[in-house]
């Protein structure tokens, strides 16, 4: 059931959108019948990232029927990684859930993260373990990117602690994690994945990734000719900001 105003929460659902009125209902539709089947106290916070076209709307509409249901405003385009943190930084449930838009990571997902976030902080979504089922694979070109930026992560970041999967658009997060985690966060765009995962490794947080079903949808938004330029200057600012001290 949707949770009532003022008392907290079981689960808070984040989800950064972007022009996504071909898609938010479907989104909106699955993971309120998945928290209604399961009987969750929950809130569903979606994050509009400067949208022109009316997915908006369409929220406010679900909204009014499902009081559950909240549109935060990032006002302006701010990135993807802003509009998770500001989703998880309005987020009041004892656990954590961002999860892209399109599902590609289905909510049902969530009953394997379930049972393990009493014993871990921070549970993180894996295309890469084992386990894991792949049922429509990435675009070569997105597949070549994300190889590159695993290198890249493990050169700058993670050489002493193997991460196979830092982007992966499914996490889950205890309340005091999100709060340690997110006051942290600098990275705004592509790489803020990245960061979250790195933010809890160095604060000794207890992770753990988990294998997950994952479809590509399609429709991504990124422009793959600015990736990596992008990567390699985010990775190193986060490389920079650690030995800064700004992550402990």
């Amino acid at each position: 059931m949707a949770s009532k105003a003022g008392a907290q929460p079981f689960l808070s659902i984040v989800v950064p959108m972007y022009n996504e009125a071909s898609r938010i209902q479907a989104c909106l539709e699955k993971i309120t019948a998945y928290c209604g089947r399961k009987g969750f106290d929950y809130e569903l916070l979606l994050v509009d990232d400067g949208s022109t076209d009316d997915s908006p709307r369409r929220v406010n509409e679900f909204a009014r029927r499902h009081p559950g249901t909240r549109l935060l405003s990032n006002g302006s385009n701010q990135g993807k990684g802003y509009s998770v943190r500001h989703g998880m930084r309005e987020a009041r449930g004892s656990l954590v859930l961002f999860s892209d838009v399109d599902l590609s990571a289905p909510i049902e997902g969530l009953d394997e993260f379930l049972p393990l976030a009493k014993d871990f902080d921070v549970l993180i979504g894996s295309r890469d373990i084992g386990g894991a089922r792949i049922l429509a694979r990435q675009p070569f070109l997105r597949r070549v990117l994300r190889q590159l930026f695993r290198f890249l992560c493990g050169l700058l970041l993670f050489n002493d602690v193997q991460v196979q999967d830092t982007q992966c658009g499914f996490k889950l997060f205890t309340a005091s994690a999100a709060k340690k985690i997110f006051s942290r966060q600098t990275v705004h765009g592509f790489c803020f994945d990245a960061e979250i995962v790195f933010i809890a490794k160095r604060l000794g947080l207890k992770t753990r990734e988990l294998p997950v079903q994952w479809s590509n949808v399609g429709d991504s938004k990124v422009n793959l000719w600015r990736v990596p330029p992008q990567m390699l200057v985010d990775l190193l600012r986060i490389k920079l900001n650690d030995l800064r001290g700004l992550y402990h």
